[in-house]
């Protein structure tokens, strides 16, 4: 009896061996299987959306208390997302091509973004910024620069971030 050819077709399936009715990958096969699924990009988790685990202990939301001596009172500040940084970022930069168009709301800009409860809500929409503008002086200053701190909105902050070391242990932040 003759043993038939290898038709193109055979030679495809040659490493897939039938048990019981199903196929059944080769060594190879799993191997390469095995491989190529430890190769594949691993999906980000949901939130906070970073590249590494050790980037988002790192980064991971966090609340300050700040205590206000002069009135025997804290309030908290919260880590703001990448997008209120964005929008305060943009917010900064139309201040510094028209002062007229922002208003003079700079400090409850910021406040509204910052001050929040112990567990990291925002107190204040974007909305209430004029009723935020007509709390004490003392206190949105305080908000602003304890938030511009904890958020490492200032250049030096940043450069630091980035890796731009000489900016960053010079003290020169990149304004003239």
């Amino acid at each position: 009896m003759e043993k038939p050819d290898d038709t193109p077709a055979q030679a495809e399936t040659a490493d897939v061996k039938p048990k019981m009715g199903r196929m059944v990958k080769t060594q190879k096969q799993q191997e390469e299987a095995a491989e190529a699924k430890a190769s594949a990009p691993k999906p980000l988790p949901d939130y906070p959306v970073v590249a590494t685990r050790d980037a988002m202990a790192a980064l991971r939301p966090s609340t300050i208390k700040v205590p206000i001596e002069s009135c025997e009172a804290s309030i908290y500040i919260r880590t703001i997302s990448g997008r209120e940084r964005e929008e305060l970022m943009d917010y900064a930069a139309r201040l510094q091509e028209d002062d007229e168009a922002v208003g003079g709301e700079v400090r409850a800009t910021h406040a509204v973004r910052y001050l929040s409860d112990a567990d990291g809500n925002r107190l204040y929409t974007d909305d209430q910024i004029p009723e935020v503008a007509a709390l004490p002086g003392t206190l949105l200053e305080i908000a602003y620069q304890r938030g511009i701190a904890h958020n490492c909105l200032m250049q030096v902050d940043i450069d630091a971030l980035v890796g731009n070391s000489d900016a960053a242990t010079s003290g020169d932040s990149g304004s003239d």
